[in-house]
């Protein structure tokens, strides 16, 4: 197994002064990727008479534009996802709200192109950060939400729902917690057989879900909570 150099890992000649180094098949220099990934370096050394010698500084283009590539790689680790890029079933990048993404479609004839990972669950499927808790915190989200309203997990990983309702009402009432329109808890609160001062229905809401509190009876909503 090859070990990992130790240091920061940059492209070749990205030292080069002057016009030491230029755009393959140019004659005028740049850093930017795009500039030197051009037409002629996907034609290669064909650009070269039949009786002309490559220059050094096409030489160290060509370096300088695959050690660039590389270098990317070591930063990243994974690729960023780009529009114009061909994905294959298994292929991996990372989604604009930086999570990893496992791509469940394209083949060499019909490549997965132009599907962005984080609103396609067609073409992709989100892989990291699938641990709840991680990377999460308590949110009051109680002036925000609403009893008989549906909301949408969009975080990308799950989270945990907490509602606290106080029991100030003399009338009987219930309270349920779905995920996409099934019930996973449920409170009934009737007077005449119960002295509760409050209580709270939570769930699991994973990525992608709606949740929703739907009430029968009058009751007030103290605390809203959501573990994202």
């Amino acid at each position: 197994m090859l070990n990992r150099f130790n240091g920061n890992v940059e492209p070749f000649a990205v030292n080069a002064t002057a016009t030491n180094r230029t755009i393959f098949g140019d004659v005028t220099q740049s850093d930017d990727i795009d500039d030197n990934l051009n037409a002629d370096f996907k034609t290669g050394w064909e650009i070269v008479g039949i009786n002309d010698n490559p220059t050094k500084q096409d030489f160290n283009a060509l370096a300088y534009t695959l050690g660039n590539l590389i270098s990317y790689l070591y930063q990243q680790g994974i690729a960023v996802w780009n529009i114009n890029q061909k994905y294959y079933t298994g292929s991996r990048c990372i989604g604009s709200n930086d999570l990893i993404y496992k791509a469940l479609t394209g083949t060499e004839p019909s490549p997965n192109t132009g599907n962005d990972p984080v609103s396609d669950a067609v073409n992709w499927k989100q892989v990291s950060d699938q641990n709840i808790g991680v990377d999460q915190t308590w949110q009051n989200l109680t002036v925000s939400r609403a009893i008989g309203v549906t909301y949408t997990n969009t975080t990308g990983k799950p989270i945990s729902v907490k509602i606290y309702f106080s029991a100030t009402t003399t009338s009987v009432f219930s309270i349920e917690l779905q995920e996409n329109g099934t019930l996973l808890d449920k409170f009934t609160y009737d007077p005449d057989s119960a002295n509760a001062e409050g209580f709270s229905v939570s769930a699991i809401i994973p990525a992608g879900s709606t949740y929703s509190i739907i009430s029968t009876g009058t009751v007030a909503m103290a605390k809203w909570s959501e573990l994202r």
